[in-house]
């Protein structure tokens, strides 16, 4: 039977004191720190040793439970398990197990934050965007709250999120430098999202052309983007608030008889799967949705530790495909 790797031992190798291994390791953030470089550095000798922490000792030792309660609102969705896949990643080498919820409705929503409260979790990540969350679920002082990817976090609750604004500005730039002027927006959001848009266009000279609110279906997309584009034959482009919804401008696009790129440009958000089995494959706007599960647990982590609740703001990237493209000569002045 092979030896139990030790807190010492991951100490040892990377020649680093057991003190600031188990600060680095356990997200506390007093008076032991440890740069970026270094923190990378333990993670990953604590990954090659393949060590793992004695949760019973510490909950003892701390009238800890070492549990987190990961909430759900969709699994299916594309963003959804990235962020999973990061809340295990910063878990892994810490004394914290993760234990998941899913949930439909609200009343399963109350249903596993019960379930939470059974099993003494010290502190849930709520994923997504519930917008009954903070009215269905009223934290108790002993279990601490973080949400991830949607809501933002207040005085009590920490939050992870990508600054939805700064996408759009991103998007708007994208096809302004690409000589777009006539620019179509399918959205799922909010009208005070639609107002980000418009700005963020008029910030490069551009008025906003035709924009349409749209449920996050497939279905639903390709007839709402094929009326816009028989309504409006002067668009050279097109953003869609979501990869799904960029597929459906595609395939509107084909029943319309416009090329991609060639007549018009086609933007996603999320950079999702759909992006490169897409024909032509899609350009989007990347969030960072593992990142959003490690700073999601570092964050409560660290509020665990006495830290205060504070927000993480994350920042999104251009994605360029085959579906973005300099607009058409006899529009791009027009």
């Amino acid at each position: 039977m092979s030896k139990a790797v030790l807190l010492k031992d991951v100490s040892a190798r990377t020649g680093c004191s057991s003190a600031l291994v188990s600060a680095v390791l356990n997200g506390r953030t007093g008076r032991i720190r440890a740069s970026e470089a270094m923190r990378k550095r333990i993670f990953k000798v604590a990954d090659e040793l393949g060590y793992v922490p004695n949760r019973n000792a510490c909950g003892l030792r701390m009238s800890r439970s070492f549990l987190i309660g990961a909430l759900a609102a969709n699994l299916s969705s594309s963003f959804v398990p990235e962020i999973l896949s990061g809340i295990e990643a910063r878990c892994l080498h810490t004394n914290y197990g993760v234990l998941l919820g899913d949930y439909n409705n609200d009343d399963e929503l109350l249903e596993r934050w019960t379930s939470f409260q059974g099993r003494g979790v010290d502190g849930v990540i709520c994923i997504g965007k519930p917008a009954s969350f903070k009215q269905c679920i009223l934290p108790s002082p002993d279990i601490k709250c973080v949400f991830v990817g949607g809501c933002v976090g207040d005085e009590e609750c920490g939050g992870v999120w990508v600054d939805r604004a700064s996408l759009l500005r991103l998007a708007a730039q994208a096809f302004a430098e690409r000589g777009h002027r006539h620019i179509a927006y399918l959205t799922n959001y909010s009208p005070a999202e639609c107002d980000v848009w418009r700005n963020a266009l008029l910030s490069h000279g551009i008025v906003a052309g035709s924009i349409r609110t749209c449920h996050n279906f497939f279905e639903e997309g390709v007839a709402v983007a094929t009326a816009i584009l028989k309504e409006h034959p002067e668009l050279t482009a097109f953003f869609a608030d979501s990869d799904l919804l960029g597929t459906a401008v595609l395939a509107a696009a084909r029943n319309c008889g416009k090329r991609v790129p060639e007549d018009l440009s086609v933007l996603g958000i999320d950079d999702s799967i759909l992006c490169r089995i897409s024909q032509p494959e899609l350009a989007s706007l990347r969030q960072p949705r593992r990142e959003q599960g490690e700073k999601g647990a570092e964050l409560l982590m660290q509020m665990l530790d006495g830290e205060p609740a504070r927000n993480i703001v994350l920042q999104g990237e251009l994605v360029c495909r085959a579906s973005l493209a300099q607009a058409p000569e006899n529009h791009s002045e027009s």
